[in-house]
């Protein structure tokens, strides 16, 4: 899980560029007044400012505590910042603060090629995100992870397969993508699958005079069958002709198309089946 977990002091001569590595955060995660931990990209890591008494979850590794104060030089990194397994989420750790500050620069269990870090305030329905378990590097603050929602107030960490890009929609605006370049939503967007067109469809053999009954089973059977068929070809086997028809108002990231779709596709069955019947 952890490859490392040091200490480095930004005392000793440092590139002017990342001096503000040693900023930290002056609030608290706990009280009436929470202050979450910021979550910054950094060339192939990520820096965490992390306030006294509060946490992130994520999967991470390679974890170096940023000290620059002589008074914590003696202060053991286990006092400083705890590491504990997640239960819930597999791969995933949490590390927390107690009553100091603590900075450190961690790398992902991924590549990072393009993180995306959002702020969200919503406990209802809050964002969808496309492969969670994939795709989410971090959170922090009240947040909860239940499928592919996240929920609650703070922020997160997501990161694609490749170069990402945010679409600010307005209430009027709409857009076409293909279903598999979707990364993540907010809640006020709606997104449901175009119409799929057919090159056959399943009818009633008018040309041939079959018995009531024989047709009767034929369309409890065999059109039973078809439709499921039907189904898991545009799911799997076309997915690359599925396109999501995308309105605002909200917030929409999306990249290049994702290879592991056929692992958590965008649309239900449900929904799926609508588009087919449209």
């Amino acid at each position: 899980m952890l490859q490392s977990f040091k200490r480095f002091s930004t005392n000793a001569g440092i590139r002017s560029s990342i001096t503000d590595l040693s900023v930290k955060k002056l609030g608290t995660g706990s009280g009436p007044f929470v202050e979450f931990p910021d979550i910054q990209p950094l060339h192939d890591s990520l820096l965490l400012r992390l306030p006294s008494f509060s946490s992130v979850v994520g999967r991470l590794n390679n974890i170096t505590v940023i000290d620059a104060s002589n008074e914590l030089k003696n202060v053991k990194l286990t006092d400083l910042l705890a590491v504990k397994k997640q239960q819930q989420l597999n791969g995933f750790i949490t590390l927390s603060t107690g009553d100091e500050p603590v900075n450190v620069i961690c790398t992902a269990s991924s590549r990072l090629n393009n993180v995306s870090v959002i702020e969200v305030d919503d406990y209802e329905k809050g964002w969808t995100i496309t492969d969670p378990l994939n795709t989410i590097v971090c959170y922090a603050g009240d947040i909860s992870v239940k499928g592919n929602q996240i929920k609650g107030r703070g922020l997160f960490a997501i990161n694609g397969q490749s170069p990402s890009w945010h679409i600010q929609l307005k209430d009027s605006d709409q857009i076409l993508v293909p279903a598999t370049s979707i990364l993540g939503y907010s809640s006020t967007v709606s997104v449901i699958p175009t119409k799929i067109k057919q090159q056959f469809q399943f009818k009633k053999m008018s040309w041939i005079k079959t018995p009531n009954a024989l047709q009767t089973w034929m369309e409890e059977n065999i059109k039973s069958k078809y439709e499921y068929l039907r189904l898991l070809i545009n799911k799997y086997f076309q997915k690359d002709k599925l396109m999501a028809d995308i309105r605002g108002p909200g917030l929409v990231i999306i990249q290049h198309q994702n290879s592991r779709y056929n692992e958590n596709p965008l649309f239900t069955d449900e929904s799926i089946i609508k588009a087919l019947e449209k």
